[in-house]
């Protein structure tokens, strides 16, 4: 009884010492330094729905009201425009990310759009329907834009 009694005590012991310097441990590590951004810094609408780094280094933030890129110091608020079909395709951004050429897919709520980085501008993906020969404007809702190391870019409905 007294052997089983000391082996459940350096068990115990055992078992704090390991949590002490676990917990020492994490004290320890530094933190990343976190930055607040919302609209009284630019961003369009404080409701994000996705973050993505590009290649360059610019942050994309998709929200319930446009395509927000910053810079590290300001925003750049991407939007539809009803009459410009090379603007977004749709606000409510869902999804954003980049293939192996660099190109930026976005998933809307309405679509997709693929970001010219030269002109700054967005083109409305389309697709050809199984048995047909005209392609399509996709309409329907994104709910992910991913890509590939093969290359492919896979766009969830």
């Amino acid at each position: 009884m007294k052997t089983l009694l000391s082996r459940r005590r350096l068990k115990v012991s055992l078992f704090l010492i390991i949590l002490c310097h676990c917990l020492c441990w994490v004290k320890a590590q530094t933190s990343a330094p976190l930055t607040y951004l919302g609209i009284e810094h630019g961003l369009s609408n404080n409701s994000v729905t996705c973050i993505y780094q590009d290649p360059y280094g610019f942050m994309w933030f998709g929200t319930y009201e446009g395509l927000n890129r910053y810079d590290g110091n300001t925003f750049k608020i991407f939007r539809n425009q009803p009459q410009d079909s090379s603007s977004l395709v749709h606000n409510r951004i869902v999804s954003v990310t980049a293939d192996l050429d660099n190109r930026l897919w976005i998933g809307t709520k309405a679509g997709s759009s693929l970001f010219n980085y030269l002109t700054t501008t967005f083109s409305r993906l389309r697709y050809v329907p199984w048995e047909e020969k005209e392609p399509t404007l996709i309409t329907v809702t994104i709910n992910d834009v991913e890509a590939d190391k093969a290359g492919n870019v896979l766009i969830a409905t």
